[in-house]
């Protein structure tokens, strides 16, 4: 498996040089931004954070809006220093966690938007910066006080962090996982599923920046020298007029995407430009799912399929290869195991590990998470149980832990039980998946209270859109008298999903 010694700047100076003035970002309003503007700007903005004293070795986060100047703002932090993409929706109890675990040292926001991030740093003392794009002049304004002395200029190196993101694990709180410089890149380049793809192409962006899955279909976008439409928010049911409007050459959807074109019916297919393909990852897609959108679009589905502690795992490649699994060809060098570690033939299923180039070094601020992510000899334990069939090809059965998979959204159930116990009329709670025609699954929970006390289906809601961001809220919430339990004194998983069409009379 191939190295890199990459970093994004030298990644943005190399597209720079090779496209220059093609369209690399835009919003779809006639404000391109070119290539070697990028470079430019994340060069001064990369000077202008050194002269307010952030090092190389710092490490920052950034409210990234779903639009172009939040990718800005992203792509400039993430070529100087260590940096954290936040959702603007975020919580103070979310943003307040990582923010300390991560060392933040600065927070950088827009004027606007973010206000549970700034309220986390204040109460932190961690220094707000305020970021602006000017898109008339193509400018990248960075306002605030100085850190300390100005920092000599080292730029990161390709083992230096390069990106911080959060998501959740299973140990009740959200871990941080850590990109390497040459870690992203590597995952980047390898993520490139089209080799016809190139200046004159775009694609419109429909995934969240902030969550990585967008920021990382930016980036292989860009190391292909296509343009990116940026327009905001676009709900799943907006999908058809996206594409009429903007005419992508190929786009990357998600579960939620793919549910409304299946439940649009034939009628869709009417006005809607060809496009060479369109890709699917974050969860794995229903075969029901992806047949609806190909007959739709006309064009076939590609599944991609990674994770946040490895980057890209595997691809199916366009043009379409017939293989025998789903998720692809592999990127890096994988093993199935059984539960004792044993290397699997082809063919059988098991336990997935990967080891390559784009693998992160460990979490944040979690020694033992990391200890248990990785064998002796190094290799990522992914989680998911997988097969590997005699053509090289890999199917992904799914998690083998209990993560709900909300869309591509990752929730750990014990982060939102944690917060449900921490209500004073709670005694016992548990979250589990239900299923969900669109996402795969969401989250549900059933709750016994303490006696004497009382809890509204209101109020319990209302405690948890005040502490979580909102897709891990429970969709569901049941209260019980007492919790089912194994012979061993476990709660039985297995029999909770029955208690929310029965629970207690209250």
């Amino acid at each position: 498996m191939t190295t890199s010694n990459e970093t994004f700047a030298s990644f943005l100076a190399d597209l720079a040089e090779r496209f220059a003035d093609a369209p690399a970002l835009s919003s779809g309003l006639g404000d391109d931004v070119s290539y070697a503007c990028i470079d430019r700007v994340s060069r001064e903005a990369g000077e202008s954070l050194r002269q307010r004293g952030l090092a190389a070795s710092d490490r920052i986060a950034v409210v990234v809006s779903q639009e172009v100047s939040g990718m800005m703002a992203l792509l400039a932090a993430a070529a100087a220093l260590g940096t954290m993409p936040l959702r603007e929706q975020i919580t103070p109890d979310e943003a307040r966690g990582v923010l300390a675990r991560a060392g933040i040292r600065a927070l950088l926001a827009p004027g606007s938007g973010g206000d549970g991030a700034r309220e986390a740093a204040a109460s932190l003392g961690i220094p707000v910066l305020r970021i602006a794009w000017r898109a008339t002049d193509q400018q990248l304004e960075i306002d605030g006080p100085s850190l300390g002395p100005v920092s000599p200029p080292a730029p990161p190196a390709p083992g230096d962090i390069a990106l911080m993101l959060v998501t959740s694990g299973t140990t009740g709180r959200p871990r941080i996982v850590p990109w390497t410089q040459s870690g992203s890149i590597a995952g980047i380049r390898a993520a490139i599923v089209d080799k016809g793809l190139g200046p004159g192409m775009k694609t419109v962006l429909t995934l969240p920046i902030a969550l990585g899955f967008g920021a990382i279909e930016v980036f292989v976008a860009m190391a292909s020298g296509t343009l990116t439409i940026i327009p905001g928010q676009i709900a799943p049911t907006s999908i058809r007029e996206t594409i009429r409007r903007y005419q992508p050459d190929w786009m990357s959807l998600a579960a939620a995407h793919y549910g409304s074109l299946a439940e649009s019916g034939q009628a869709a297919r009417e006005g809607i430009p060809a496009l060479r393909w369109v890709a699917s990852g974050g969860a794995p897609l229903r075969d029901d799912l992806r047949d609806a959108a190909e007959l739709i679009l006309g064009c076939p589905v590609l599944n991609l399929y990674g994770a946040s502690e490895a980057g890209p795992i595997s691809k199916q490649p366009f043009p379409v290869e017939p293989l025998t699994g789903a998720a692809g060809r592999p990127l890096m060098d994988i093993r199935v195991v059984d539960d004792d570690g044993n290397d699997l033939p082809p063919g059988s299923a098991g336990r997935l590990l990967v080891l390559g180039p784009s693998v992160f070094p460990g979490y944040l601020d979690d020694p033992d998470a990391t200890a248990r992510a990785f064998t002796a000899d190094g290799w990522l334990r992914t989680g998911d149980r997988a097969i590997v069939h005699p053509d090289g090809s890999l199917s992904i059965l799914g998690r083998g832990d209990d993560l709900i998979n909300r869309g591509g959204d990752k929730i750990d159930p014990v982060e939102v039980q944690t917060v449900l116990n921490a209500h004073p009329a709670v005694l016992e709670n548990a979250v589990f998946a239900i299923p969900h025609a669109r996402l795969g699954s969401e989250p549900a929970a059933v709750v016994v209270l303490r006696p004497g006390h009382d809890l509204s289906l209101r109020d319990a809601r209302r405690w948890l859109i005040d502490r979580l961001s909102p897709h891990k809220v429970p969709r569901r919430i049941a209260f019980i008298d007492a919790m089912p339990r194994t012979p061993s004194g476990k709660i039985h998983r297995a029999a909770l999903p029955s208690l929310l069409d029965h629970p207690s009379d209250r």
